[in-house]
């Protein structure tokens, strides 16, 4: 065959086994005779599960018990400690003697206390939104708010 393709095109063909070897692809992948499939994707089957564990199921039974035990207040849970009644009531009590630093409004006449440049629950509501929105502490030129009010209140009760 070679010699009538070297008598028509008018060159010699290089045999196979002169040909050079290209060494910069990437050889294939030679699979032995004897490997079997099956077996193959059975044992990978088999590791992908021992690793994975999608078949065991969590033991809830243990949690459950345990938050059958915990104390819990509306629900919730709480602290086992007996201090926390107490601790519960010292804060309601120093809610009680809270008032405004700037204005002098207490805590119970206020929607709710405040952040004011002294910290935590030191300015009433109006005082604190005023301080959060512009920084800047409020003036109390109208009497009818805070401390200003409750003493025209008691003023006109003394007065009746």
């Amino acid at each position: 065959v070679e010699t009538i393709l070297m008598l028509l095109n008018g060159y010699e063909l290089v045999p196979q086994s002169a040909k050079p070897q290209l060494t910069h692809l990437v050889q294939p992948i030679v699979v032995p005779r004897d490997f079997d499939r099956t077996a193959a994707v059975s044992r990978y089957r088999e590791k992908r599960k021992s690793t994975l564990k999608f078949d065991v199921k969590a033991d809830y039974s243990i949690r459950r018990e345990i938050a059958s035990r915990i104390a819990r207040r509306r629900g919730k849970f709480v602290s086992s400690d007996k201090s926390s009644d107490n601790s519960v009531a010292a804060a309601a009590r120093r809610r009680q003697r809270e008032s405004c630093a700037k204005c002098g409004e207490s805590s119970e006449a206020t929607p709710m206390m405040r952040r004011g440049p002294n910290g935590y629950r030191t300015f009433c509501n109006a005082c604190g939104l005023m301080w959060a929105k512009t920084n800047k502490i409020r003036k109390l030129t109208n009497p009818d708010c805070g401390a200003a009010a409750a003493g025209v209140a008691v003023a006109v009760a003394a007065e009746a």
